[in-house]
């Protein structure tokens, strides 16, 4: 079963949104006070975390090429 362009399209929208959300966050790190490291720190933990889950499943779907994981 191929994926439809319009599922593709969402999958690259949610792809893109997670890498800008751990690339603003990391350039956040940089700056951020003691308080808030371990909160960026772990959201940035949660962004990989999802992003690798992706690429396990999409791996175990056989959609790797498709969705460009």
């Amino acid at each position: 079963m191929k994926p439809s362009q319009t599922y593709l399209a969402f999958i690259h929208d949610v792809l893109i949104t997670v890498h800008s959300g751990i690339h603003e966050l990391q350039g956040r790190l940089a700056f951020c006070d003691p308080a808030e490291r371990d909160y960026i720190e772990g959201r940035i933990f949660s962004y990989t975390e999802f992003l690798q889950t992706l690429q396990t499943r999409a791996r175990e779907f056989g959609l790797s090429d498709e969705i460009g994981l």
